[in-house]
């Protein structure tokens, strides 16, 4: 579950309850907060946020949780990320 922009995952999915209602229905959630969004780091340094690191910092996470079956949904900005993130071969 991707957040929106100016905003983190618990702004968008824990809240407003989604989170709960998927956890209710027997799915894992996977919320990650973008950099420099939410509970993430903020690095200072502009090239930490060159165009299409938030794609390749999702395709790095679902690597590292060898997720081979997963369904993806963005919100606002994450929806724009996961767009890049599947034009880029995810």
């Amino acid at each position: 579950m991707v957040h929106g922009c100016f905003c983190g995952a618990h702004a968008n999915w824990i809240r407003p309850g989604y989170a709960a209602a998927l956890a209710r229905a027997g799915s894992r959630a996977i919320m990650p907060d973008f950099r420099g969004h939410g509970e993430s780091g903020r690095p200072h340094d502009p090239s930490a946020y060159r165009r299409g690191v938030l794609a390749h910092d999702l395709q790095t996470l679902v690597a590292a949780l060898a997720l081979r079956e997963h369904d993806i949904v963005g919100y606002s900005r994450g929806a724009r990320v996961v767009v890049r993130m599947l034009a880029n071969g995810a």
